[in-house]
């Protein structure tokens, strides 16, 4: 592959600290974002909310806290580290492009209202 363009979504996190109360202090302050878009934006009745929290968050979250080694399946680097691995990959950041930007800002605004269905942000 050889992408005119690559995209990196990346949480920033360190919740893979060597120290074990900064990797709970730091999951919980990532999964307590997490649940906070959800209390805000999906009805507490809505089937998906559920599912979404039983399934996935919890799942997640647990493994984050309570796993090492080779049952970790979730790790999280710091915007820094994967900066530094992207360079060293050969990629280059470029400059932000204010016209998407625009675009992206007036999309979300379009779109967004206070009882949102998890099931459109999933589809974005």
């Amino acid at each position: 592959m050889n992408p005119d363009v690559f995209i990196h979504g990346v949480v920033n996190g360190s919740y893979g600290a060597s120290f074990f109360v900064t990797q709970v202090c730091e999951a919980l302050f990532h999964y307590q974002a997490l649940f906070d878009m959800l209390e805000v934006n999906v009805p507490r009745d809505d089937d998906q909310r559920s599912l979404m929290k039983r399934d996935l968050l919890r799942r997640e979250a647990g493994n984050v806290i309570a796993c090492e080694g080779s049952e970790r399946v979730k790790r999280s680097e710091t915007y820094n580290q994967w900066q530094v691995k992207n360079l060293r990959a050969g990629f280059e950041q470029l400059s932000l492009n204010v016209d998407i930007m625009k675009r992206f800002k007036d999309k979300v605004k379009g779109s967004y209202t206070r009882t949102l269905s998890l099931t459109k942000i999933m589809e974005g």
